[in-house]
């Protein structure tokens, strides 16, 4: 998760994307972006699970050292991870894992894209948790668990940060998430790694954003560029952990237009 935030702190660093000085926590997507999108495109020439890989990685990691994450925001995500760590260890793997999933994932890692119409549905149908997943794959997957894990960290450290605000507007959604995770079920399984859970968080964000924009354009009159940016950083992520999720392309046509 440390990893994932200080990559997320370089991307945001050179966007100069004030907003993540309030929402530190939102550096892990920008972070998530950055690792997924590295090693789809290293998939297009090599296998994932290749030793470039990993060295463009660390290579990233060692140029993030301009943008370092803050010593007591760092104490705030290892706290949080000791808390939700230890549950993610009780994850199992949903029924669809040994279908495709993990077939997909350890595709990913041996095999760099073949392009041909027969191979087509193994890009198209293969997720953004599946390329992450591909360059943690272990004998007994229990770095897939923290995947998972690592975004139930950044939601609690989302509405930390929410609460923390003075903007009533905050408040509200944070009240709001807190007390309707009990009812979404269907998208906070935290006791399997389906991708359910991670689309299920960017869902909300991006939610959150999309009424955030809305308001600042139709009643303050003033167009934010930087919620715009992680905005539609969110709608892509939300696309491209789970197909279904289209419908967040929908709202961001929607609150663009």
């Amino acid at each position: 998760t440390l990893f994932i935030f200080q990559i997320g702190n370089y991307l945001s660093f050179k966007l100069k994307n004030k907003i993540l000085t309030t929402y530190k926590s939102l550096n892990f997507l920008f972070g998530i972006f950055f690792i997924g999108s590295v090693v789809v495109l290293i998939n297009f020439f090599l296998p994932a699970g290749s030793y470039l890989t990993y060295l463009i990685l660390f290579i990233i990691l060692v140029l993030s050292y301009k943008s370092i994450t803050p010593k007591k925001y760092i104490l705030k995500i290892i706290l949080v991870n000791l808390i939700v760590y230890p549950i993610c260890l009780k994850m199992t793997f949903a029924y669809d894992a040994g279908l495709y999933h993990l077939g997909y994932m350890n595709t990913l890692r041996t095999e760099k894209i073949i392009f041909g119409l027969a191979n087509i549905q193994g890009y198209g149908f293969s997720s953004f948790q599946e390329y992450l997943g591909s360059i943690v794959f272990t004998p007994n997957f229990i770095f897939h668990k923290f995947i998972i894990g690592s975004f139930l960290s950044f939601l609690c450290l989302f509405l930390d940060d929410l609460r923390k605000t003075k903007l009533n507007f905050d408040k509200i959604f944070f009240y709001s998430v807190l007390f309707s995770i009990p009812l979404l079920s269907r998208y906070f399984m935290i006791w399997t790694t389906l991708t359910d859970t991670a689309t299920g968080i960017l869902l909300v964000i991006q939610f959150y954003f999309a009424l955030k924009i809305f308001f600042l354009s139709n009643i303050k009159q003033e167009v934010n560029l930087e919620n715009i940016q992680i905005f539609i950083i969110l709608t892509f992520l939300c696309v491209a952990f789970k197909g279904s999720a289209v419908l967040a392309a929908i709202l961001f046509f929607i609150i663009i237009g």
